[in-house]
Parts: structure tokens; C-alpha cells; sequence
């Protein structure tokens, strides 16, 4: 019959396994929650510029003028 020993930490390791584990997960998370906010954030910022650009064209303008004008 082989020998099967198996080992089971403490409650202290266990504890410190647990907070590691949950601490890479925190980390990753505030990671991709920043990537989010800047992808975000740059998408609003070109989306407000290509806006901005369309306002100077004379067409951009005489239809807002006529929009507005029905409302």
C-alpha cells in the first residue's frame, strides 16, 4: 500500500493563501477598471472632436440650424 500523506496548512496559511490570491485579484481588477476608464475616456474625447470638426463644415451647420429651428 503506497503512502498518501497529505499535508493541510494551517489556518494561518491558509488565511495568507486566501489573501495572496485575493490580492491578484484586486490588482487585475483595478487594472482592467483603469484600462476601461481610459478607453472610455478616449473614445469620448475623439467622438467630441470628430463632433467639433463637423460643427465648422457649412453642412454640419445648416442642418443643426434646421433641426433646431423645428424643435
Amino acid at each position: 500500500m503506497a503512502d498518501n500523506i497529505t499535508i493541510v496548512p494551517n489556518q494561518a496559511e491558509l488565511e495568507r493563501q486566501f489573501a495572496f490570491v485575493n490580492s491578484m485579484i484586486e490588482r487585475y481588477r483595478s487594472s482592467a477598471i483603469s484600462m476601461v476608464n481610459t478607453a472610455a475616456l478616449q473614445m469620448n474625447w475623439e467622438i467630441g472632436q470628430y463632433i467639433s470638426m463637423q460643427l465648422k463644415s457649412a453642412r454640419w451647420a445648416q442642418r443643426l440650424s434646421a433641426t433646431w429651428q423645428t424643435i
